[in-house]
């Protein structure tokens, strides 16, 4: 007589209807994530100013620019005076920090619901900024909290700059970023997307020519 021995755990799961494999499967969403924001007000603090995120897939993005951050603060900072505040939306347009927090919360739940994701990695091409900035308006920890909520096991935040130099800094064939769209925080957003997509690709490619090489 053959006897098989099942793990506890996945009588446990078998018992209340879970398909054990499906609850072992990583699903991972990329989110490029771009903000624009001031370090120049007061100490150890960063005043959000715009925050964009766009989906791997493109199908999922958000704009928003704050109606709270310090506008004479960042009228004086050369830079933003000249690259950033030109190219904002109307006042009307924008939103306070408050609602930017909590629409930033409900892309990230249709983004959830839709992909039925269990990871996410956050992608930014200065990335512990750009995550800092977004933190900033989830007030720090809550926005690990509300993952989890989600049932987001994992929520990863990466540095494009650094996985573009772990590639060997390739030629990634991407034109450049639109003048009239540069400095903003969707336009960078969109173009993160391109440049994660080109590394991705070309990452793929470089550990296919490795395996052939130790097949070989």
């Amino acid at each position: 007589m053959k006897i098989t021995i099942v793990s506890p755990c996945k009588i446990q799961l078998r018992h209340i209807g879970v398909n054990v494999e499906a609850a072992k499967e990583k699903r991972n969403v990329d989110i490029i994530l771009d903000t624009e924001f001031n370090m120049r007000v007061g100490d150890f603090k960063v005043d959000p100013i715009s925050i964009a995120m766009v989906t791997d897939c493109g199908r999922h993005t958000l704009y928003e620019v704050s109606r709270d951050f310090n506008k004479s603060a960042a009228t004086e900072h050369e830079f933003l005076a000249a690259q950033v505040l030109p190219k904002l939306p109307p006042v009307e347009a924008r939103a306070s920090n408050d609602q930017i927090a909590l629409r930033i919360k409900m892309y990230f739940l249709k983004v959830i619901r839709e992909r039925q994701a269990n990871r996410v990695t956050l992608w930014a091409k200065n990335g512990g900024m750009g995550d800092f900035t977004l933190l900033n308006l989830f007030l720090v920890d809550r926005l690990y909290d509300f993952m989890r909520a989600q049932g987001v096991e994992r929520t990863y935040c990466r540095d494009l700059g650094e996985l573009y130099q772990d590639l060997g800094r390739p030629e990634l064939g991407l034109p450049s970023v639109d003048p009239s769209v540069a400095h903003t925080a969707l336009g960078d957003a969109l173009y993160g997307r391109e440049m994660l997509l080109a590394c991705q690709k070309i990452k793929a490619a470089q550990s296919a020519a490795l395996e052939l090489k130790l097949l070989g």
